[in-house]
């Protein structure tokens, strides 16, 4: 995954610097480089037995690594196994409801941004089922982000991202992934009145200045347990753009039993 999203983040700043990247390092080096990082990731893929974030982290290296190579030689097995797959990985792991399947809303932040991420290096990757899945990704990133555009906090929050709009862009996490879907998919996405994904176990709801939000999905990927951790019913509120209820999570997980059931809230 480290390998894969800092291949990424090369080939963007040196798009965003019109070469000038690649022409410092040199050309023959900086190929070096790159194939190096399609080659770790090609060769340490992270599919496992139950596949997680990392794994469309690593494809989405491939395809842009692929597509910098122009699909030669074992470039070309690279793009064709992403283009393949990573539709299939939007399917496999998010729940019907559009929710990944790892039930954090921030690592759904992260999925979210990674598929966008794919759709900028490949326009048309994602048609059909696909495609109507990223609507439902990017439509609950929008239902769950909170006044000060940050998303709402159920689960891991990680600082998991692909490029670090947020620390640069005014509006916060789910608003810049908002931003991006909207310049990537060509349209608007706006948080619905209600919002509730039965699969995922997540509710919202804005109703004049206030807003409210649900989480009783469980532990995530059919019992597995993930980034979920002991989240069930917890409820943050909004009231006229500021906080009004916020759910800390537990001051500790499995290292004291005792200690997580007797201080709900953080040190």
């Amino acid at each position: 995954m480290e390998a894969a999203l800092r291949a990424v983040n090369l080939l963007a700043a040196d798009s965003l610097l019109e070469g000038r990247l690649a022409q410092a390092c040199g050309a023959g080096r900086w190929a070096r480089l790159l194939w190096r990082c399609g080659a770790a990731v090609w060769n340490g893929l992270e599919a496992g037995r139950r596949p997680s974030n990392h794994y469309l982290a690593d494809l989405l290296g491939l395809l842009w690594l692929g597509a910098a190579f122009g699909g030669r030689g074992a470039a070309a097995r690279w793009t064709a196994f992403a283009r393949d797959e990573i539709p299939r990985v939007l399917l496999r792991q998010t729940e019907p409801d559009g929710g990944w399947d790892e039930a954090s809303l921030p690592y759904h932040g992260l999925a979210t941004e990674m598929a966008l991420a794919a759709a900028v290096a490949v326009p048309g990757l994602l048609s059909g089922a696909a495609a109507r899945r990223l609507d439902a990704m990017v439509a609950i990133v929008c239902d769950f982000t909170r006044a000060d555009g940050s998303i709402v906090a159920f689960g891991d929050e990680d600082g998991g991202r692909v490029w670090p709009l947020d620390r640069f862009c005014a509006g916060g996490r789910g608003a810049s992934l908002a931003a991006l879907a909207g310049v990537v998919l060509g349209r608007t996405f706006a948080p619905r009145p209600t919002a509730f994904c039965p699969r995922s176990g997540w509710w919202a709801a804005r109703c004049g200045g206030h807003a409210a939000w649900m989480e009783f999905g469980g532990t995530g990927m059919n019992g597995w347990g993930s980034h979920a951790h002991n989240d069930d019913l917890s409820v943050c509120c909004d009231w006229n753009g500021g906080p009004l209820l916020d759910d800390p999570g537990s001051h500790i997980y499995t290292g004291d039993p005792a200690a997580r059931n007797r201080l709900p809230l953080p040190e």
